[in-house]
């Protein structure tokens, strides 16, 4: 990322697709460190404790979080590094996904990030929904777990576009 976004530009960079889908990127590697506790430290536990539990929907439940950052990775190597916003705003202009979910004037190339009651609330169900590691513990589906780690994904997007300001 340092190499292709500068720390001080990477919420400027929110702004075209690139900065979308890395943002949704890094929001996916969330969930990934909490299987990578369930499935590394928990789920070794559980093995010598139950010899009849079978992990491996929980595995996959962490495949298919990792499968789903390769996927974004794939989709940024399409799409054009915001070395100069400015102009990548002015050539191929702002995010689509941007304009869907950001509910503000559009018309600057510099992001800010402001807390408001829209972001606390959405910040507060993100926390909520970190409970995929009381899942595992309650002996509940892995699928939930994974629905769960999706709807903190999205969650934590919301949080992040529902706070910046554009100027």
């Amino acid at each position: 990322m340092n190499a292709i976004i500068n720390f001080q530009q990477y919420t400027d960079s929110y702004l075209v697709s690139y900065g979308q889908s890395l943002l949704i990127k890094h929001l996916f590697i969330l969930p990934l460190f909490i299987y990578a506790f369930i499935n590394g430290y928990w789920m070794k536990k559980k093995l010598t404790t139950d010899s009849t539990f079978n992990p491996k929907p929980w595995v996959r439940a962490e495949f298919l979080i990792i499968l789903l950052i390769f996927i974004v990775t794939g989709v940024m190597n399409e799409q054009s590094p915001p070395f100069q916003i400015e102009n990548l705003i002015q050539s191929s202009g702002y995010a689509p996904i941007l304009e869907m979910f950001y509910h503000g004037p559009i018309d600057g190339n510099q992001v800010t990030l402001m807390w408001n009651s829209s972001t606390i609330f959405f910040a507060v169900i993100a926390l909520c929904l970190t409970i995929s590691m009381y899942v595992f513990k309650t002996k509940m589906s892995a699928t939930l777990s994974f629905m769960l780690a999706l709807c903190l994904v999205l969650t934590t997007y919301i949080t992040f576009i529902q706070s910046i300001i554009i100027i």
